[in-house]
């Protein structure tokens, strides 16, 4: 009698056990509704200031029925959805929708966003599923385009500036700029936070259409705490500009 009462009392250990060892190694990174999205985050990394890269994604509907789809949005004019999200999602189908990130609306730095997207699944209602990343190498070229006019070739040489500078923790340097017109001289000159790249005609152009492009190439790179420009441990990257000149010679 005794031994059948310790026999049953080890069973019941082994079944709590196996009780145990079953929600313990039970998978948690099963999805928790019957509409699964991927990728979540929406993990754009680094984007340099004035790239607009796109993001694409994916929605499952795990459910026996169809998923209903209404106002998807992001909580930053930045981004655009580019192609658009269908009305529902079917049964075991996944659909595809396009996120495009335009840097020059955001603010450098890192960002942290939010896509919201209502389902009619009662079991999550709306999506909220965050965009993650960071807008670097932040610059200005301005204007980026340049209108000479008409010109006379006995007229005073006409003379324009495209502004660079830098900003928001970055600096810039301009390495290069050139033009493939003879009739247009450049100068680049350092100022505070940049250089002006000063557009000038030459002496008695030659008749006809002036309608080039200026070709600036930056170097651009964070700024280290402490630092006066562009330190070696930022990371500094070249970038082309190019600035449209139009005109005429008469």
């Amino acid at each position: 009698m005794r031994r059948s009462r310790l026999a049953l009392l080890a069973l019941g250990a082994l079944g709590v056990a196996a009780g145990a060892y079953a929600v313990a190694t039970r998978p948690t990174d099963a999805p928790k509704t019957g509409v699964f999205v991927e990728p979540d985050p929406i993990d754009f990394g680094d984007v340099p200031w004035r790239d607009a890269p796109t993001r694409t994604i994916r929605l499952t509907n795990r459910t026996s029925r169809d998923v209903l789809l209404r106002d998807p949005r992001l909580t930053c004019s930045c981004f655009t959805i580019v192609k658009q999200v269908p009305p529902a999602v079917h049964p075991g189908t996944t659909i595809e929708f396009v996120v495009q990130l335009w840097s020059s609306k955001g603010t450098p730095g890192r960002f942290r966003k939010q896509l919201l997207l209502e389902t009619d699944d009662p079991s999550v209602g709306t999506l909220d599923i965050p965009v993650v990343g960071a807008i670097t190498d932040f610059r200005s070229v301005t204007p980026t385009q340049l209108v000479l006019g008409a010109i006379a070739p006995d007229d005073d040489p006409v003379r324009k500036v495209v502004e660079v500078r830098s900003g928001s923790g970055y600096a810039v340097r301009v390495a290069t700029a050139k033009s493939s017109d003879a009739r247009l001289a450049l100068e680049v000159k350092p100022v505070e936070g940049g250089a002006d790249v000063i557009v000038t005609t030459v002496e008695r152009p030659a008749k006809g259409w002036i309608s080039t492009q200026l070709r600036i190439e930056l170097d651009v790179g964070a700024i280290e705490p402490g630092a006066r420009g562009v330190s070696a441990q930022a990371g500094t990257r070249r970038y082309t500009e190019t600035v449209r000149v139009s005109g005429e010679v008469k």
